[in-house]
């Protein structure tokens, strides 16, 4: 895949690079190494969900709606990811989000906070790599329009966190 980025609120050159990583490590898996990845733990935690009941929390029927329909995703080229000032109009604690009529992730640096080596997202755990990779799920296909849900348990728990482990065995 190919990327192109814009930095529209001056964000330092530590973030931009933190975003070419992010993006870098996600191509270099693949997509359909992500896609399997991402679908495993989606049936591991519906079959959890299955067994108790819940999953951390989360009613069965819930786990079911977000989870239920496959990752498929295919590589989209280019990726427009463009960093900018402010706020989502749609939503002010959003990080970032992704446009399907632009094929652009639009991340709003003002969302972030350096804690540390890593940009987090303020008041959350994520780092700006998950943000990132959630976003790059999206562009990869796993989208609204196609009837996918965007919820915690389907970019987080069987997506993001999943991919942090696919990056964590592939580092030496």
């Amino acid at each position: 895949m190919r990327m192109t980025l814009a930095n529209e609120a001056n964000a330092p050159e530590e973030f931009l690079r933190g975003i070419e990583q992010a993006f870098a490590m996600y191509d270099c898996l693949g997509c359909s190494q992500i896609a399997a990845a991402c679908n495993q733990r989606r049936l591991e935690i519906m079959a959890q969900a299955a067994r108790e009941g819940n999953f951390c929390g989360y009613c069965t029927d819930l786990v079911h709606r977000e989870l239920g329909p496959q990752f498929c995703l295919l590589p989209f080229a280019p990726v427009n990811i463009k960093v900018a000032p402010g706020v989502s109009k749609e939503n002010a604690e959003r990080p970032a989000e992704y446009d399907e009529s632009t094929h652009t992730i639009t991340i709003y640096f003002e969302r972030f906070e350096k804690v540390g080596d890593l940009w987090r997202w303020t008041g959350f755990s994520e780092d700006l790599s998950q943000v990132v990779w959630h976003e790059l799920l999206h562009a990869c296909g796993d989208l609204l329009s196609r009837g996918r849900t965007d919820g915690l348990l389907r970019h987080k728990c069987s997506g993001a966190d999943v991919i942090r482990e696919l990056v964590k065995q592939a580092s030496p």
